[in-house]
């Protein structure tokens, strides 16, 4: 969470959620990271702009890579923020969760008020996950602040949530997951040359037309899965 609390206010919060462990870049304005006995974490990398993350999940033996973000609000501060976190926060072949309040939007239609913003102003989140590999987990109600993530196969079924503001002026971001395990049945993988077949293509189209009720992410996920259903007969 990105907090405007002084420091034995963050540390009393901590502890009324019931965690037990917790980091805290900065201190008005700063960055605070909590967790409990659940998990091994170890912090790689942080600034103002980021806490970066390795995790060992001890219950379930995973590992994964989690990074918070909180990208600046203003205008002129954006391009040397996204330019260094372009730097520090790369590809990686670990599973990989990206969240916080990015500041930015993906597209035109996710914002709500103010100026329109300029068809050339630069896509500094649409370039970011392009370059880190990172896929959209979607928002709800405010466009900013949303996770992204590598390797989507890793998280199959989740759900982005928003709960109230406490302790900052930010919303908290709520991720629901379950992660893929190595013992599951073997992953899917599309196969090059099937672009090149008609039959594969009229599969595909066919289970694109699937009907799906719900947001666009659930309608795309459900239409992902019953062309991979299709693909495996």
């Amino acid at each position: 969470m990105e907090t405007k609390s002084k420091d034995n206010k963050i540390e009393s919060l901590k502890r009324s959620c019931g965690f037990q462990k917790g980091t805290l870049v900065g201190s008005v304005g700063g960055l605070s990271l909590w967790w409990d006995d659940n998990i091994d974490l170890e912090v790689k990398g942080f600034s103002k702009k980021f806490i970066d993350t390795s995790i060992t999940d001890n219950q379930r033996g995973m590992h994964y890579r989690a990074s918070w973000v909180y990208g600046m609000p203003y205008r002129e501060e954006k391009e040397a923020c996204w330019n260094f976190l372009e730097g520090v926060l790369k590809y990686t072949d670990l599973p990989w969760l990206c969240g916080g309040d990015f500041n930015e939007i993906l597209w035109s239609f996710e914002k709500r008020g103010g100026f329109e913003q300029p068809s050339n102003r630069p896509c500094y989140l649409h370039n970011f996950m392009e370059k880190a590999g990172l896929i959209d987990l979607g928002y709800q109600d405010r466009a900013s602040l949303r996770g992204l993530t590598g390797r989507m196969e890793s998280w199959p079924n989740n759900s982005i949530s928003h709960h109230p503001a406490i302790g900052s002026d930010h919303n908290s971001l709520v991720l629901e997951k379950t992660m893929y395990h190595r013992n599951h049945r073997r992953q899917f993988k599309f196969e090059a040359y099937w672009a090149d077949e008609v039959e594969a293509k009229q599969i595909i189209e066919k289970g694109w037309e699937k009907q799906v009720q719900g947001p666009w992410i659930h309608k795309w996920k459900a239409k992902l899965q019953h062309c991979t259903t299709l693909l495996q007969k």
